[in-house]
């Protein structure tokens, strides 16, 4: 359980869509960095949300551990596709690999990316 008062978990995991299938990714719908990233902030203490999803959910993430997205979604926050093991060789992998997706639809979870965010700085979304 998390060591996280009740008000943070349920700030946290309103920004977090968890309408999806069965397996799919649920991506952060706060803001998003440059490369896709959910960034939350707790007592003054910035991180992704990535990294959230695992802190809250009781799992241990050392300071400066890498949080790797086994889906490919950099905006993904589902505790199934994070994996805190590893370290940034592996996370590189995985950041070249089948999985990572930049165009939506394209990988097996890829549903928003910077590219297709319209709330993404390099968004290429249509807004039309």
């Amino acid at each position: 359980m998390s060591a996280y008062p009740q008000p943070v978990r349920v700030r946290f995991w309103a920004r977090v869509d968890r309408t999806t299938t069965p397996e799919g990714c649920w991506p952060w719908t706060g803001a998003l960095s440059v490369g896709g990233y959910g960034r939350f902030t707790v007592d003054g203490r910035t991180r992704g949300s990535h990294v959230w999803a695992l802190v809250l959910g009781g799992v241990a993430v050392p300071e400066g551990a890498v949080v790797r997205h086994l889906c490919g979604n950099p905006a993904c926050c589902r505790p199934e596709h994070l994996s805190a093991e590893g370290g940034q060789r592996e996370n590189n992998l995985d950041s070249t690999g089948p999985r990572r997706s930049t165009v939506a639809g394209s990988g097996p979870c890829a549903s928003v990316t910077p590219r297709t965010d319209p709330r993404s700085p390099t968004s290429q979304a249509s807004t039309g």
